[in-house]
């Protein structure tokens, strides 16, 4: 088992592709080895790739394999199926719904930091609006194989409001204000999963904030006023940071 700063040390030293298969499709790589389409479009006509190229295939689920892809586009496997080490905190973020091209630049930006999961709700001051979910798997495995990520964020839609959620016990939540939250040394201490409850564009109603400031911790993010999905971005940082 390898850490996940182990593996992409070695992918960037050996100089590998690095491509994010689903899981049904890793499984398949193993029986017959031949990958994806895409994939192949990707490293032959996107990235213009000659010649055999050495790989790192993923499930997105901390499973990996070293391959090489022949010029005439066969797959060798290399190495048996590996493991990486599972994360620690995980850190989720709770989304009140946004535009549809909104939410997907947050997911793809998201994954690519490292967030567990996504989770859209209904907020009281947000419209519903509608995410094309297979289009948002292939923006996730993008973001994955962009920022060398081998842990695929669930994402997924809330019917319930806010309040009646039921979260993972034990959690902490956080929410964006200005008044600052506790140190650092005690946040460290707090129980994981770290969950950062993000409002819309209109802010979180009366109700929800009386909700939030009485079951969730203040998290300072900025001076000034941000846009939804960048407060969103903002605050899974913070708490990222905390999980390195």
């Amino acid at each position: 088992m390898i850490s996940e700063v182990e593996l992409r040390l070695s992918i960037r030293q050996e100089k590998r592709e690095y491509l994010v298969v689903t899981p049904e499709e890793f499984s398949a790589i193993t029986k017959k080895p031949e990958i994806p389409r895409r994939h192949i479009d990707h490293l032959r006509k996107s990235r213009r790739l000659r010649g055999d190229i050495p790989l790192a295939i993923c499930d997105g689920q901390g499973s990996y394999l070293w391959a090489i892809l022949s010029s005439a586009n066969k797959l060798e496997l290399v190495t048996k199926i590996e493991q990486v080490e599972p994360r620690g905190n995980l850190v989720i973020l709770m989304q009140a719904s946004i535009r549809e091209k909104n939410a997907e630049w947050l997911v793809q930006k998201c994954t690519e930091l490292g967030v567990g999961k996504i989770i859209f709700f209904k907020g009281d001051f947000s419209s519903a609006h509608a995410l094309n979910f297979r289009r948002i798997a292939l923006i996730v495995e993008n973001a994955m194989m962009q920022s060398l990520n081998f842990f695929r964020p669930v994402v997924e839609f809330a019917a319930e409001p806010l309040g009646g959620w039921c979260f993972p016990s034990p959690a902490t939540l956080f929410y964006g204000a200005v008044d600052p939250v506790e140190s650092q040394a005690q946040m460290l201490a707090l129980p994981s999963p770290l969950i950062f409850i993000n409002g819309p564009e209109g802010g979180f109603s009366p109700c929800e904030f009386e909700w939030l400031t009485q079951y969730a911790l203040p998290l300072r993010l900025s001076e000034q006023v941000l846009r939804s999905e960048t407060a969103a971005i903002c605050g899974v940082f913070r708490l990222k940071a905390l999980t390195l």
